[in-house]
């Protein structure tokens, strides 16, 4: 299953509502590394906000991100 960057980025937001989806991204929010990158790019896209990985990390683990599965630690993204 190919997940769009747009089905991405309606899930990050449907977490929240829009408003409280762009203060998050200035507060700072987690995500999947392996999936960091291609937030990144997707927040850029779309709201011409710079992110960058802060270097706070949660624990390893398993489990679904916008129904990817992951294996990896997940790392805080924050408005430069």
């Amino acid at each position: 299953m190919k997940v769009t960057d747009k089905e991405i980025l309606f899930d990050l937001e449907g977490t929240r509502d829009i408003d409280s989806f762009c203060c998050t991204m200035e507060d700072g929010f987690f995500v999947p590394k392996v999936f960091a990158n291609r937030v990144i790019k997707i927040i850029k896209t779309f709201y011409n906000v710079d992110l960058v990985i802060t270097g706070k990390t949660l624990p390893k683990e398993k489990g679904t991100f916008c129904l990817m599965s992951f294996n990896d630690v997940s790392v805080e993204l924050k408005n430069k």
